[in-house]
């Protein structure tokens, strides 16, 4: 699938912040494929040997992320998901798609990832003590050179 400009402006940003340090996201309306723009900067950080790993909040975007990496990239054995809900704990795959609910008490169990996208980054928050902050604590423990970007709608 052809990605639309805003989508390629979107992705380019995003490893453009990341290669100044930041922490980007990107605020992309609701239908213009953020799914995509996140299969896409996986298949970048495959290409660069890097593991992957998207967090989701729902079951139903769990899927569809997965869905549309496998849609974008082409089918891999190596591409997991972790929801319990869908009966899937594939933690130790190279690129991950997790609910953040069922990833949070495997989080100790998965090793290092270079790269976290975080779909509807908008729900992290603050709070040191939620769900995504706990997880994003432990992952830069592992790697304190991870790159964590999200978008949202």
């Amino acid at each position: 699938m052809e990605l639309r400009n805003y989508q390629k402006q979107a992705i380019l940003s995003i490893i453009n912040d990341w290669k100044a340090g930041d922490t980007p996201y990107a605020n992309l309306i609701t239908g213009s494929g953020k799914s995509l723009v996140l299969a896409e900067i996986t298949r970048r950080s495959l290409a660069l040997g890097y593991r992957v790993l998207q967090l989701v909040p729902t079951k139903e975007l769990c899927q569809q992320n997965y869905d549309e990496i496998i849609n974008h990239c082409g089918y891999n054995s190596n591409f997991g998901r972790v929801c319990s809900q869908l009966g899937k704990n594939e933690i130790n795959s190279q690129v991950v798609v997790a609910m953040v609910d069922s990833f949070l008490t495997k989080r100790f169990k998965c090793g290092a990832f270079d790269v976290v996208l975080i779909d509807e980054c908008d729900s992290v928050g603050y709070d040191p003590k939620s769900k995504f902050r706990k997880i994003i604590y432990e992952l830069i423990q592992r790697n304190p050179s991870i790159r964590i970007a999200g978008v949202t709608g």
